[in-house]
């Protein structure tokens, strides 16, 4: 009998340890400034999500999964570039690690028109950053700082005690 117990506590802390580290294809809202992108996102999964709007730990690292499709053909010269939006102050932008599309996001360039690709984001979620709730904002801008694809989605920054009191 207790042998059986034990495989159940197992099988229960295994899947919660995969689902604490789940991803999800979320829902984002394109930019409003995204007026004349000819890019197309078919679709974002953010890791960990489990459930929107996303939490991001500090000390953590979130990836962003984002497959998409460009009109037209990109250059090494592109850009990725990652914002938060708090009540009542401009975009503030996170730093990533490598800024250039073509390099250490999983793009070989140049991409080619009508072709879906998918890029990597990672960002690293700095203890120093303050817990609160906003609004993510990630784009892509072409050799010539035309948008290819930008979106928007609610997001929260939380410590892990945080996290636990709120679940």
């Amino acid at each position: 009998m207790a042998v059986k117990e034990l495989k159940v506590v197992l099988l229960y802390l295994v899947a919660f340890t995969f689902s604490s580290v789940a991803g999800k294809i979320i829902h984002v809202n394109k930019c409003p400034e995204e007026t004349q992108a000819y890019g197309t996102v078919v679709s974002v999964d953010i890791t960990p999500c489990p459930s929107e709007p996303c939490v991001f730990k500090k000390g953590s690292v979130a990836n962003g999964t984002i497959t998409f499709k460009s009109q037209e053909q990109i250059t090494n010269d592109s850009l990725i570039k990652v914002y938060g939006k708090l009540p009542s102050l401009p975009w503030l932008p996170f730093p990533l690690d490598q800024p250039k599309a073509c390099t250490g996001h999983g793009l070989e360039c140049p991409l080619k028109p009508n072709v879906e690709y998918k890029t990597v984001i990672s960002l690293e979620i700095k203890d120093a950053y303050p817990s609160t709730q906003l609004i993510a904002k990630m784009e892509m801008l072409d050799q010539n700082g035309k948008y290819v694809f930008c979106f928007e989605f609610p997001a929260r920054i939380a410590s892990s005690s945080e996290i636990i009191v709120s679940n």
